[in-house]
């Protein structure tokens, strides 16, 4: 699971933005496209198998409105391994203009 939360301290995306997420296993695209807002933040619930794995988090800035997006920016990535029998569960913590940073715990 990969939950998004916000740290507006120094500010936001004036339209607003949408969150997405991108999960590679070696060359192969496992998933690619947005999370679903929930509450102040937003979730993405993804069952994996046993695996090394490449987690990407940005955001694609609205232009205008969300029906436009701007270009992805404020990635951030990180690898993981999932263990047979084990849950992951990352926090994303996003920055709008200044980037991303990922917290993983162990559940």
């Amino acid at each position: 699971m990969v939950n998004l939360s916000y740290d507006l301290s120094r500010g936001m995306f004036i339209e607003g933005s949408i969150p997405a997420i991108k999960i590679e296993r070696g060359s192969h695209v496992v998933f690619d496209g947005h999370m679903r807002m929930e509450g102040d933040g937003a979730v993405l619930r993804k069952s994996l198998h046993t695996g090394a794995y490449r987690v990407t988090s940005y955001q694609l800035p609205c232009d205008g409105n969300c029906g436009n997006l701007d270009r992805p920016t404020d990635s951030c990535s990180l690898w993981v391994t999932i263990n047979p029998g084990s849950e992951l569960v990352l926090d994303v913590i996003e920055r709008p203009s200044l980037g991303c940073t990922f917290e993983p715990r162990a559940t």
